[in-house]
């Protein structure tokens, strides 16, 4: 019924490679009870504990959507002193433990209560499954972004994993009221606060505000109007049974819902995947650039090692000009591939000409010829003269592009 997106398989699978030492040690049993305990003391000294007998009706909604997503666990929920309306889910295995905020049980219907106990439920559904592997992922990327807040690719990482997980959670909201509208409905009282909405007018909005075709980088839930879209989306994919196929922009779902949550590959927000994703193209374009010529001097070759440490001089050509235009889709994808090229170019003073000719070359086959003709200026203060000179050069060079 519900598995995890794609986003959250990559990065558990990325930290398992990288980072096996700090898994093992948040897999550590005596570190879970530790937690466990913590969050129980918390649960205690801040919030109120509901009973079945003063609020039945509650959990009766909390258990119809526990049984529609599959959980089977003792329940226990609670109300905040927190007056905005919203809900928590407080992580303890083989328990549910859930806190209210606001007014919430006032403000929403049954079913409203079902898909709003669905969403803070799938949360609890993607932390247990595969023994904990998604919310061992969660649990390192926080802790490393409080290690090293400077650190962009680890904040920007734990960004997307966060609205992954949300976006996960709407979808379990979706299954327990068995439907949609009560899951945007509970999204719109959270963010309004009003006692009636209406979902479906809301879709139409969030499509006027999608076709704008900004990218709203929140940090910890989507843009309510994202969500609504995700929410439709992945409704109508499923009821077609296309879900996880090819569909909008001839993407699976959910690679549409990452493209969204994220833009185009930028320089100043790569997360850890497009951050190792750019250090492979970066030692590609050195490859690719070397590639049949006599440019590997051992001033070019002590440079490229400044990077890459092992490079042996001899690497497969597997830059896809395609794919890496693509990718490149921002400008400063471009000015950063083509700073390599020129900081290479000046590694071996002998030559430095050959290397900018070559370089325009590649830019030239990948029609980035107005971008390195623009950095030619800004970077080596070259006057048009010197510059056209460097591209009439490259038009005459016979090396193809992709080896």
């Amino acid at each position: 019924m519900l598995s995890q997106l794609n986003y959250h398989e990559s990065i558990a699978d990325w930290l398992l490679q990288n980072e096996q030492g700090v898994w093992d040690w948040f897999s550590n049993a005596k570190l879970q009870e530790e937690q466990n305990s913590e969050t129980r003391d918390l649960l205690l000294k801040q919030t109120y504990r509901l009973s079945r007998e003063t609020h039945g009706s509650a959990y009766e909604c909390c258990e119809a959507a526990m049984a529609r997503l599959g959980v089977e666990a003792p329940v226990t929920l609670y109300q905040a002193g927190d007056g905005a309306m919203n809900a928590a889910l407080f992580f303890i295995p083989g328990e549910i433990h859930i806190v209210l905020y606001g007014p919430i049980l006032e403000k929403l219907s049954e079913i409203e209560l079902t898909a709003l106990f669905g969403h803070e439920l799938s949360h609890y559904l993607l932390w247990t499954l595969n023994e904990r592997r998604y919310r061992i992922a969660q649990q390192i990327i926080d802790d490393a972004v409080q290690q090293s807040a400077s650190e962009y690719a680890l904040y920007e990482t734990a960004r997307l994993y966060l609205l992954s997980t949300e976006v996960f959670a709407d979808r379990g909201a979706v299954i327990a009221a068995g439907g949609p509208d009560a899951a945007i409905a509970v999204l719109l009282k959270v963010m309004t606060g009003l006692a009636a909405t209406d979902p479906k007018a809301f879709l139409e909005q969030a499509a006027e505000l999608d076709a704008k075709g900004e990218i709203a980088k929140n940090p910890s839930h989507p843009e309510t109007y994202m969500r609504a879209l995700f929410i439709d989306r992945w409704c109508r994919d499923s009821a077609k049974g296309t879900e996880g196929t090819e569909g909008t922009e001839g993407k699976g779902i959910d690679d549409w819902v990452l493209a969204k949550l994220k833009g185009p590959m930028a320089i100043g927000s790569l997360d850890l995947l497009d951050q190792n994703r750019l250090t492979v193209i970066t030692r590609q374009l050195f490859a690719l650039l070397l590639h049949d010529s006599n440019l590997a001097s051992p001033m070019v070759v002590t440079q490229i090692k400044q990077f890459f440490p092992d490079w042996q001089g001899e690497e497969e050509i597997r830059l896809d000009p395609e794919k890496l235009n693509e990718l490149a889709q921002d400008r400063s994808i471009r000015d950063y591939m083509i700073a390599l090229l020129i900081d290479l170019a000046h590694a071996d003073p002998d030559q430095t000409e050959e290397m900018l000719v070559r370089g325009g070359k590649f830019a030239a086959s990948m029609d980035w010829e107005d971008d390195y003709r623009d950095n030619l200026k800004s970077l080596l203060k070259m006057r048009k003269p010197q510059v056209d000179r460097i591209m009439r050069a490259s038009e005459k060079v016979s090396w193809k592009v992709g080896g």
